[in-house]
């Protein structure tokens, strides 16, 4: 008998949903060159690569947390349809990996802030997320750039962390 561990595809559903809702937050701060360059998924985090040709700035990953859990806290519908590929291009939809696709394709649209083609496993909407936790920053390449985080319980277990961390810290100090 085949079952699914519904804890771990929920997870999973987070955290994929929240690298096109990171996207989104990125075109929106860097601008509209930022394109993905792949991304890794599973039920613990996830990691987003795009193009951007210099590191982020404290000032920056801070507006774009705030940013993507704006979108959140904006509970937009997570919507899913197919079309003909040349169809979902003029739909504006966001298409990176022309090669791999198919003539029918999934859109996968994020309220109004993101529409991109996708065949991944998506929330019904983004409040579903709770939270998204960014961790860490860095180059994978020249001009591209890697994001990590975490979404609902891992982030705030990682927030608890980082806070007992910041005590124990504070206690050797004084």
């Amino acid at each position: 008998t085949a079952q699914i561990d519904i804890e771990r595809r929920l997870n999973i559903a987070r955290n994929h949903t929240a690298t096109h809702i990171l996207q989104a937050a990125l075109r929106e701060i860097l601008g509209k060159h930022v394109q993905q360059q792949g991304s890794l998924v599973t039920a613990e985090k996830f990691r987003f690569d795009f193009t951007h040709p210099k590191g982020l700035t404290k000032d920056e990953i801070l507006k774009l947390e705030e940013t993507a859990n704006r979108y959140i806290n904006n509970d937009y519908a997570v919507a899913c349809r197919q079309m003909a590929f040349k169809e979902a291009k003029k739909t504006g939809a966001l298409a990176f990996f022309e090669e791999k696709y198919g003539e029918c394709v999934r859109i996968v649209a994020v309220g109004d802030i993101s529409s991109e083609l996708c065949g991944g496993t998506h929330l019904a909407n983004t409040g579903e997320i709770s939270l998204i936790k960014i961790t860490g920053e860095s180059s994978v390449a020249s001009g591209i750039r890697r994001i990590e985080g975490v979404t609902a319980g891992f982030a705030e277990k990682f927030i608890k962390y980082q806070r007992e961390r910041f005590i124990e810290e504070s206690e050797k100090i004084n």
